[in-house]
């Protein structure tokens, strides 16, 4: 793998949305695994920049899917003392 190549598909906003997502994926999978780092970058950087793109992002607060199994599981069963 080419890390500097794949730094500039992991920028290019003209590539396809998965196509750098996947990039981000290999590049942190390569400096996870003691692959160098592209000349002239910094490694906490690049990994802070590739996590926030390989990371799915979800427009909900990270409790509400659990907010709403629990009011499905118990709407019916309001017991309460």
């Amino acid at each position: 793998m080419d890390p500097t190549a794949t730094v500039r598909i992991m920028r290019d906003t003209d590539n396809e949305f998965d196509e750098r997502i996947d990039a981000a994926r290999d590049l942190i999978a390569w400096l996870h695994g003691g692959g160098f780092t592209p000349a002239g970058e910094d490694r906490v950087a690049l990994l802070d920049e590739a996590g926030r793109l390989a990371r799915p992002a979800f427009d909900v607060a990270p409790d509400e899917h659990l907010e709403a199994a629990y009011e499905d599981r118990f709407a019916d069963d309001e017991v309460w003392s």
